[in-house]
């Protein structure tokens, strides 16, 4: 199982959080507590699987999927 960082839209100097796409293996791997290498995602970040599933993360830090 694994989780990349394909690109950083945005950084958030106050909250340390970033805008990002990721991609991994699974949705189970993408948590809302989900960092990658020292960067935690935040709101309007995006998640892709390799099934094709498509997850946005929320103002809240929770993930949804279409």
């Amino acid at each position: 199982m694994a989780v990349r960082m394909v690109g950083i839209q945005q950084r958030n100097a106050e909250s340390g959080k970033v805008i990002a796409t990721v991609v991994a293996d699974t949705k189970v791997e993408v948590t809302d507590e989900l960092t990658v290498g020292d960067y935690e995602l935040g709101f309007g970040s995006t998640a892709v699987t390799v099934d094709g599933d498509v997850g946005i993360c929320d103002s809240d830090g929770t993930w949804h999927w279409l």
